[in-house]
């Protein structure tokens, strides 16, 4: 084998690891992050979050998961409004993506523990927006930006908190003579509320079910227009979540009985013997 044919097969073989890290990483804008799907962190309050996971894809053999690393945080301007930001830790290892950056708003003006169910924070419907602009470039070609919105619905049950949505997002880079640029994600999913500040998730995300059949992501950028190449990826991806926020835990109750700001009961002391009393009964 000459060094001529080689150097192609490397170059054939850096553009396809390349072009599989970008479909990748555009499967995380059909959905907002994994944590935090259907709740707030509170007014003042930040908090940490990562999420693992996407699309399942063939091109190296076996169906895999993409590992998408995603590391970010959260800021609660509102009582029910965030704003997020997260990068993906995987993309600078990866030729051909050294930028992947998403930037949210999420509102969830009905929540547990907000206006009709204040007293309930823990027990309550939730219904929950949002909005993202996904980012990607490879710093030579171009600078790609896709915005997306998202509508989700849940229940919280103490400690556990399902949900389901559907994610609306936009992408005129693909090919419109062939494939429309709205991408429809219904997700199902969960979040488990280990403590106030600690949560575990996970996310079932169908992508671009709507116009790409086969769940194919590069039409995303039109870098590719092989369908064959296209056949070779999954529909659904799924995505796992950690978030810590730096939150003041819940006040603890007063006890039974007891009225807000009352002092504690003084104790009783016992009566003291009248030591006359006693002289005179000895008398």
């Amino acid at each position: 084998m000459n060094n001529s044919t080689t150097t192609k097969r490397w170059a054939r073989a850096r553009e396809l690891v390349g072009l599989l890290a970008l479909l990748l990483a555009l499967a995380q804008a059909s959905a907002c992050t994994t944590t935090h799907t259907v709740r707030t962190v509170g007014q003042g309050n930040f908090g940490i979050e990562t999420s693992l996971g996407g699309p399942m894809f063939t091109n190296l053999g076996a169906p895999l998961f993409a590992p998408n690393l995603f590391v970010g945080g959260r800021y609660g301007v509102l009582q029910d409004l965030d704003v997020s930001a997260a990068y993906n830790l995987t993309a600078p290892i990866i030729p051909g993506l050294p930028l992947d950056l998403m930037l949210g708003a999420h509102w969830v003006p009905i929540q547990p523990g907000i206006r009709s169910q204040a007293g309930t924070p823990d027990k309550g419907w939730s219904l929950a927006t949002g909005f993202q602009l996904h980012s990607l470039s490879d710093f030579e070609t171009g600078f790609l930006v896709f915005p997306a919105v998202d509508l989700a619905g849940g229940y919280r049950h103490k400690w556990f908190n399902p949900f389901v949505g559907v994610s609306l997002g936009l992408n005129f880079y693909r090919p419109l003579d062939r494939v429309h640029p709205t991408m429809l994600s219904p997700y199902v999913g969960a979040e488990f509320i280990l403590s106030p500040k600690a949560a575990l998730s996970f996310r079932i995300t169908f992508h671009d079910v709507t116009y790409n059949y086969w769940g194919s992501q590069v039409d995303w950028v039109y870098l590719s227009t092989d369908e064959e190449a296209q056949k070779r990826h999954a529909l659904f991806g799924i995505g796992l979540g950690f978030s810590w926020d730096f939150v003041d835990p819940p006040p603890t109750s007063p006890p039974a009985g007891a009225s807000k700001g009352s002092p504690p009961p003084e104790e009783e002391s016992a009566p003291e013997e009248d030591a006359t009393e006693d002289e005179g009964g000895e008398a």
